[in-house]
């Protein structure tokens, strides 16, 4: 940082006031900045996430100058002064970059980069040079939700699920790690007393507690889901809920049950595995053509 403060075209002695914006000094060595200069605005689009931004000039054959971090606190542009040195001079490029977090912290992540622009440093005169700092590009944020991606060195956790990034809300129920800070569902405080799911077909009405989900009563299987099946019938976690036993054989509208629960016409091969000429043409199981690509066993 340079101290100097003043007004009018930056001399050996002062640089110019920014009225009502932030004025940064780059280049600055603890002697005085030379007569040339380049006034950069960086205009910060709507959307960005960025909580620092900090201004860089390259020279084409030398290495990055970077500016410290300047907070945004919600400003849609700021401006930034880059003075000529030894190290800078000709025709450099100058570009903007968006972090996230405590601007004092020693390494913040980046979300946000501008497209350079080249300027070219006059003798006696302040260059005015804008670049914009916009949305993270696509190829950094595949789910388009704002974020860089962990994998381009970002924040956002899950790239292929826009609401999963920093700040958004947990879900609670959904396995994901919504907010991206380690904590999924009820492991995350703020889900305490949340409905949840537990994963478990036969358990509804689950709530977050002491961090886990439980607490849920258990499924009645008392409807049967169609005429072929009988009820009450049983919860299986591992078939995935209700189970209710087959009115194999036995007739319903329109035919027989079939031993999957559908009601079938009594001209068709009902079961395919049970060894029984269940349609009277004479033909068994997979002997007729009805069962042609039914399931089967053949006793191995």
């Amino acid at each position: 940082m340079c101290p100097w403060r003043g007004s009018g075209r930056p001399n050996s002695h002062t640089a110019w006031a920014l009225p009502a914006a932030l004025l940064l000094l780059l280049g600055c060595h603890g002697t005085p900045p030379s007569e040339s200069a380049l006034r950069v605005t960086v205009t910060i689009a709507s959307g960005v996430k960025a909580t620092c931004v900090t201004v860089y000039a390259r020279p084409k054959d030398g290495a990055e100058q970077p500016g410290r971090r300047i907070p945004v606190e919600g400003r849609s542009e700021l401006t930034v002064a880059i003075f000529r040195t030894r190290e800078l001079q000709g025709t450099v490029e100058v570009g903007a970059r968006g972090f996230v977090g405590d601007c004092d912290a020693d390494d913040l992540p980046l979300n946000e980069e501008s497209d350079p622009v080249e300027a070219t440093f006059v003798d006696g005169e302040v260059v005015p040079v804008t670049v914009t700092l916009d949305k993270v590009p696509a190829a950094f944020d595949g789910d388009g939700d704002g974020w860089r991606a962990a994998a381009a060195h970002g924040l956002d956790c899950d790239d292929g699920q826009p609401a999963v990034h920093p700040g958004a809300a947990e879900a609670c129920n959904d396995r994901l790690d919504n907010d991206c800070n380690g904590l999924v569902d009820c492991g995350e405080p703020a889900c305490d007393l949340a409905t949840c799911d537990d994963g478990q077909p036969c358990t509804v009405g689950e709530v977050c507690s002491g961090g886990v989900c439980g607490g849920g009563s258990p499924v009645s299987c008392t409807e049967a889901p169609g005429e072929c099946f009988q009820a009450p019938g049983v919860c299986d976690d591992s078939k995935g809920g209700c189970v209710y036993p087959v009115r194999v054989g036995e007739p319903c509208a329109g035919g027989t049950c079939r031993q999957d629960g559908a009601c079938v016409d009594q001209t068709i091969e009902a079961e395919c595995n049970d060894g029984v000429d269940n349609d009277g043409n004479g033909k068994i199981d997979c002997a007729d053509p009805d069962c042609d690509q039914r399931p089967c066993n053949d006793g191995d």
